[in-house]
């Protein structure tokens, strides 16, 4: 899973330190991460996996067991 990360923000990666995010940056994702963003200015997220999902449901369900919560099931 790749995270590409676009605009200001402070990204917590499980490191005692936040790294500093500016401009375009590409972040690898491990499986069972725990991620946090403090967003400092206009910020956008894109997340990338393969899959074989035909759906965003079934994309949602393969990549994470807490599909329930995500903020496109609460529209």
């Amino acid at each position: 899973t790749l995270l590409i990360a676009q605009g200001e923000a402070l990204f917590y990666i499980g490191e005692d330190q936040p790294r500093a995010l500016t401009g375009s940056s590409i972040v690898q994702a491990t499986a069972g991460r725990k991620h946090a963003i403090l967003a400092q200015a206009n910020f956008r997220i894109t997340m990338i996996f393969a899959t074989s999902a035909r759906t965003i449901e079934e994309a949602e369900e393969e990549f994470t067991n807490e599909a329930y919560m995500l903020q496109s099931r609460h529209l």
